[in-house]
């Protein structure tokens, strides 16, 4: 129901926040239903921000939500390692700290 709702909706901007990250699948949830709302409501925005802690790039979630390059701009704190923020910025993510 959800899922239906949601394609009524054409947004700008979306901001989300993230359980983990995997280099390879992208950003991770421990939520299954969660992460298959997320997507949805991705695929209605423009662009997606990410906000999170830097930690959260040091573990996984269980299922998958968004490919890295799916995302506009990641927003976190400034204890992301600079070999993160060079992997982001190669799959076409800006990188903010804050």
């Amino acid at each position: 129901m959800t899922k239906q709702c949601v394609l009524d909706f054409h947004v700008n901007k979306i901001f989300v926040g993230t359980d983990g990250f995997d280099r390879k699948t992208g950003f991770t949830g421990l939520d299954l239903m969660r992460a298959d709302t997320v997507k949805s409501m991705a695929a209605q925005a423009k662009h997606i921000y990410i906000l999170t802690e830097s930690e959260k790039f040091l573990k996984t979630g269980s299922t998958a939500f968004l490919k890295t390059e799916e995302v506009y701009q990641v927003i976190t704190d400034d204890g992301i390692y600079q070999t993160m923020k060079e992997h982001l910025i190669k799959h076409g993510v800006k990188s903010a700290t804050v």
